[in-house]
């Protein structure tokens, strides 16, 4: 699904129009980005967690060259599932 599927359908099943929509969704993304840049956590509840935690740095080996690079330390967005997310998940067949 993209972010237009997204809104559409979230426009649907909350009888709004699909460009108000799109406002609220731009203002949550930019409150989201700016807790996360802050270093604070996000629940979503029934959902998950999206943290921001720290890689350390560490050294790399070309596996051709075998020469080593020094990977700086860096920060990733990281994204818990909740329980009841988990518990969805569980009974899906591939």
């Amino acid at each position: 699904m993209n972010h237009k599927e997204l809104i559409q359908n979230m426009a649907d099943e909350l009888q709004m129009p699909a460009k108000e929509l799109n406002q609220h969704m731009a203002v949550a993304t930019e409150l989201m980005l700016e807790h996360l840049t802050n270093g604070e956590d996000i629940s979503i509840p029934g959902f998950g967690t999206l943290e921001v935690r720290k890689k350390n740095e560490r050294l790399i080996v070309h596996p051709v060259s075998r020469t080593r690079t020094l990977v700086p330390p860096k920060l990733v967005l990281c994204f818990k599932q909740s329980p009841a997310t988990k518990e969805k998940f569980k009974d899906i067949k591939l």
